[in-house]
């Protein structure tokens, strides 16, 4: 088991209108369903998680607009069963 908690954020509609608007390629929210999962420091709570996307989220940006805009799964239990290191991944 990793000492880390994960969180994934699903965007909803309001997120895709808002993308919608501002790219030239339009999507759908079937296309944005492979997410990305944030590993984070361990919590014993949600709360814990929830105080991590507080300050990671864009100060410019409220806490109820992303509320709005995405539901936010949170995983306490990560366990790694590849049986070999965790390495960064160079993506550029």
């Amino acid at each position: 088991m990793l000492n880390r908690s994960a969180i994934v954020v699903r965007p909803k509609t309001p997120f895709v209108t808002w993308l919608n608007g501002v790219e030239n390629d339009p999507v759908d929210e079937k296309s944005l369903r492979d997410r990305t999962v944030y590993l984070i420091p361990e919590f014993d709570s949600e709360r814990g998680c929830r105080r991590i996307l507080n300050e990671v989220w864009p100060q410019n940006r409220t806490q109820a607009l992303f509320e709005a805009w995405s539901n936010v799964e949170v995983h306490e239990i990560v366990e790694d069963l590849c049986g070999f290191p965790l390495e960064e991944d160079k993506l550029m």
